[in-house]
């Protein structure tokens, strides 16, 4: 079954296009490494499918339920997002909350609003936080400010709070692009773990090709708003990923590689 679903998706920004039909299917249970160079379209195509942006055309699926539909955003796109979590490379904590309350803000879609105002949480809810800070090396820190953290911890909180959502979907933009290469092993190692032992479906968009190929089974790659490839990252080669960051591309690499295909693995 496929956890996403995209087909024929076009993003503008005023005359500019971004993204040029989109296909791309993600099944259920995969991690994927979204690479390309900066301007790629990345960061934008990531938004699309959590519906933060609205498309120009096109229709996206979360487990075959529609939540963009050519151009609009469908009304029961809220149900579609809670399934889905979103690690945003700046963290998004509130810094002035403890590690705890901010994992627990997870949990808002599923509490009335007004227990959230007030920070009023059961005895379970603390317990599930606690453990999902377990899972990330992190409970000991649960009742420090957010802001008292690391880089690194900060963005564990924030996987630690996608847990808590009980999220199936997760969604990362650039995770590990400020950290240093510890924090950055360890966060990436969290979502990996996530992924493994639980079965998420994870999309990551990196800049650094070694995590790629270290933590990620299958990668996506865009260049110039087009997918140039996709399929597993072992098939990947070196001579592929240069000609992708190339900052002159030539002319074969224009030439899209169909989405469905795993034949065509690098631009000759």
């Amino acid at each position: 079954m496929n956890a996403i679903k995209i087909e024929l998706l076009n993003k503008f920004f005023g005359k500019k296009q971004v993204l040029f039909d989109i296909e791309l299917e993600f099944p259920k249970g995969q991690m994927t490494a979204l690479l390309g160079p900066s301007g790629s379209g990345k960061s934008t195509l990531l938004r699309h499918i959590n519906a933060l942006t609205v498309a120009s055309s096109g229709n996206i699926e979360i487990f075959g339920s529609t939540i963009q539909n050519y151009g609009a955003i469908v009304k029961s796109a809220r149900v579609q997002r809670s399934k889905i979590g979103f690690i945003f490379q700046q963290f998004n904590l509130v810094t002035r909350l403890s590690v705890l309350d901010n994992v627990l803000i997870g949990n808002l879609s599923r509490v009335p609003f007004w227990r959230s105002v007030c920070k009023f949480f059961t005895k379970e809810e603390k317990e599930k936080a606690l453990s999902c800070l377990e899972r990330v090396g992190l409970k000991d820190l649960a009742y420090q400010r957010a802001s008292t953290l690391s880089g690194g911890q900060q963005q564990r909180v924030a996987i630690a709070k996608v847990l808590m959502q009980e999220a199936d979907i997760i969604l990362a933009d650039e995770p590990i692009a400020s950290l240093d290469p510890e924090s950055a092993r360890s966060v990436m190692q969290a979502l990996r773990d996530i992924n493994e032992k639980d079965g998420k479906t994870v999309i990551v968009t990196l800049h650094q090709v070694d995590y790629a190929r270290q933590y990620c089974q299958y990668v996506a790659a865009l260049k110039s708003g087009h997918v140039r490839y996709y399929g597993e990252m072992e098939l990947l080669s070196d001579e592929f990923l240069e000609n992708l960051y190339a900052s002159v591309p030539q002319k074969t690499q224009r030439k899209e590689i169909p989405c469905a295909s795993i034949l065509d693995l690098q631009l000759s």
